[in-house]
């Protein structure tokens, strides 16, 4: 992380995210061959604590499906085999 000044409570909001989109990214690289073959161009969200995850092709719909399939959980959002303008965390 860079080194901002930053309150206590925002550096340890700041690491727990930068640790979610770690996890996030580790199970995609897991999940990368299979859902590059399947799924290329569309989106997909990882419960970053189980590995589950839903895809779609619309970006809105996916977001939907994981707000249902994983409320209340850490999330990762990204585009498969694509440059990811995304990859981050999401809900939790």
């Amino acid at each position: 992380m860079p080194n901002v000044a930053m309150s206590p409570e925002v550096k340890e909001l700041a690491e727990k995210v930068h640790a979610n989109i770690e996890k996030g990214k580790e199970w995609y690289k897991k999940l990368a061959k299979e859902l590059e073959e399947k799924h290329f161009g569309h989106y997909i969200v990882i419960n970053t604590e189980t590995g589950e995850y839903v895809v779609d092709a619309d970006d809105v719909k996916v977001l939907d499906l994981s707000d249902e399939k994983f409320p209340n959980r850490k999330r990762y959002f990204t585009r498969i085999g694509l440059p990811n303008p995304f990859g981050r965390f999401y809900g939790g």
